[in-house]
């Protein structure tokens, strides 16, 4: 997570350290480890609710936009992956879809036990704990499915990205890009101005007075 902040502010401004977002996000997590856990709980479970909410409405867009399957739309993948340019899953060596996807999800739960427990213990009835469990799974492949689709459709943006879903969603609404684009449009706007003064020096020699001996 420290990582990736990091490198989602690098992406969005290209003159800000990696450091600068990791250090941003540290001190951040350190503080909301200081509070009560029912509040870190429900800050968590409100984010988390705006990140699916964006998910789905990201990946509803791509398919209505696009315009292509998301198998046209990745036909260059192969060729990004010889190149380096995206990095292909593999467990010991061995590349293989299935067995990534079960060692992913694998070490995902793993690493989430403790978190589960301790969240899970604050639920008070048996009922909250299997609604809670339900829409937690049906949410979670659903945001991973509508994140899928959306690399697949921006597989060409993405390419090379350290945050390939950012990339997606600057390539589909340029809007979200303002802080970027603003800074370069800035540049523009300063070249023709030096353009005009290089160009005006010539013009003010061109209509000087000749001199006749």
């Amino acid at each position: 997570m420290l990582a990736g902040s990091g490198a989602t502010v690098h992406q969005l401004y290209d003159n800000v350290p990696v450091w600068v977002g990791t250090l941003v996000v540290g001190v951040l997590s350190a503080i909301a480890a200081c509070f009560d856990l029912r509040k870190v709980i429900d800050a968590l479970g409100f984010l988390g609710v705006v990140i699916i909410v964006s998910i789905v409405c990201v990946g509803v867009y791509a398919l209505l936009t696009v315009g292509q399957s998301p198998i046209e739309a990745s036909k260059n993948m192969l060729q990004y992956v010889q190149e380096g340019k995206i990095l292909q899953a593999g467990v010991f060596g061995i590349h293989h879809p299935i067995l990534g996807g079960v060692y992913y999800a694998g070490t995902l739960l793993i690493c989430s036990i403790p978190w589960v427990i301790t969240s899970g213990s604050a639920l008070r009835s048996r009922k909250e704990v299997m609604t809670t469990s339900i829409l937690s799974a049906l949410f979670f492949w659903g945001c991973a499915a509508c994140a899928v689709t959306t690399l697949l459709l921006n597989t060409d943006a993405v390419a090379g990205k350290q945050v390939p879903m950012l990339a997606a969603v600057q390539n589909m609404l340029p809007v979200l890009a303002i802080p970027r684009e603003s800074g370069r449009s800035g540049r523009r706007r300063n070249r023709p101005r030096s353009r005009s003064v290089q160009t005006a020096e010539p013009s003010r020699r061109s209509h000087r007075t000749p001199s006749y001996r």
